[in-house]
């Protein structure tokens, strides 16, 4: 009797020699059709789980805090004499800028000797001046010197760049915007550069679990005196950016408000962090494929002076043929006692070169 590894072993070869064979042999009595192998699916592979570095680096808390309700109180707030917004019509930005301070009410205005001033322009991104990105390198240098001309004793150009900073500044001339003024540019990028701020709790995004506490650049606790120099521009996510979107190039924690409420977030910012004085760039600006680009540039020769950054949003929207109510966060800060949205009921005077 042949054994069991035997018996295996010849059904096997006739196998192989049923399957191969030309000739007619012992197994084929009946020639059935061969099936069509199933191909089987291998598993899906689970996606690796990725880390928002920034997010991540942001969870490092800020050393300092500073438990007062009334923290960012020393930023001067000044009340126009005037109109509420000056719009200046012109193709060059170190002129215009001279005009708009004249037709507002001047810098002395809002700058008294000694007075520590923080400049915040976009300089976040690496893009040369004309692109629309970031705002012009000159009408930031006039700015940086009018500042001292009113007699300021500090002034800081300040933006926490999106881009690598060395290069952003390089390529969007932010060095040669502060260059010999004797105005220190900075980006802050440690938690050491920023102090933590009670006042963002009175928000309701910012009183939640998933943001808990935000913190600022420190220069800006120390200021008198904060100009916000945005450039208005189509943005991605939330339609436009300009004077209140320009405020997080001043916070630690960003890739958070994405992550649970941007426009919301955006609009809590506004009701806590207001600048002396908004002054925005609209010589250019990129009207797709913001906040970064490369995108279509249109050339609008314009600028906007103003204490109401709501205002100078809103007023701005006209360039990119957009309605500020219909933008979430401008229209939830308005709600919030940021300032107008109706642009109609503004002061506003036009001006030009």
């Amino acid at each position: 009797m042949p054994s069991r590894r035997e018996f295996i072993g010849s059904l096997l070869a006739g196998a192989v020699v049923g399957g191969c064979s030309g000739k007619k042999g012992h197994g084929e009595r009946a020639k059935a059709t061969p099936k069509k192998a199933t191909p089987v699916k291998a598993p899906k592979k689970e996606a690796p789980a990725t880390v928002d570095a920034d997010l991540l680096r942001e969870l490092t808390k800020p050393p300092v805090y500073i438990p007062r309700d009334d923290t960012l109180s020393g930023i001067r707030q000044v009340k126009a004499p005037g109109a509420e917004l000056i719009e200046v019509a012109g193709d060059r930005p170190d002129e215009m800028v001279k005009l708009g301070m004249r037709a507002i009410g001047g810098m002395k205005l809002f700058i008294s000797p000694n007075d520590r001033v923080v400049i915040s322009p976009n300089f976040a991104w690496a893009r040369p001046p004309g692109t629309g990105a970031t705002t012009d390198p000159e009408l930031v240098r006039s700015v940086i010197q009018l500042c001292w001309d009113a007699g300021a004793r500090e002034v800081v150009c300040l933006d926490y760049a999106s881009d690598m900073t060395p290069r952003a500044f390089k390529v969007c001339g932010a060095y040669k915007a502060t260059e010999g003024t004797r105005a220190r540019l900075i980006s802050p990028w440690s938690a050491e550069q920023f102090i933590r701020v009670d006042d963002f709790k009175k928000g309701k995004l910012h009183a939640s679990d998933k943001i808990g506490w935000q913190a600022v650049a420190s220069v800006l606790m120390r200021c008198d005196v904060f100009i916000n120099m945005p450039v208005f521009k189509h943005h991605r996510e939330v339609g436009v950016t300009g004077a209140l979107k320009k405020l997080m190039g001043c916070i630690w924690r960003r890739s958070t408000y994405h992550s649970v409420d941007l426009d919301g977030c955006i609009a809590e910012l506004a009701a806590v962090l207001r600048p002396t004085l908004t002054i925005m760039d609209g010589t250019r600006i990129l009207t797709t494929n913001g906040p970064d680009g490369p995108g279509k540039v249109a050339t609008v020769n314009r600028m906007l002076l103003s204490v109401d950054p709501l205002l100078a949003d809103a007023y701005a929207c006209r360039w990119l043929e957009r309605d500020p109510l219909k933008i979430k966060h401008l229209a939830r800060a308005a709600k919030l006692g940021v300032g107008k949205i109706d642009v109609s009921k503004g002061m506003i005077e036009k001006v030009g070169i």
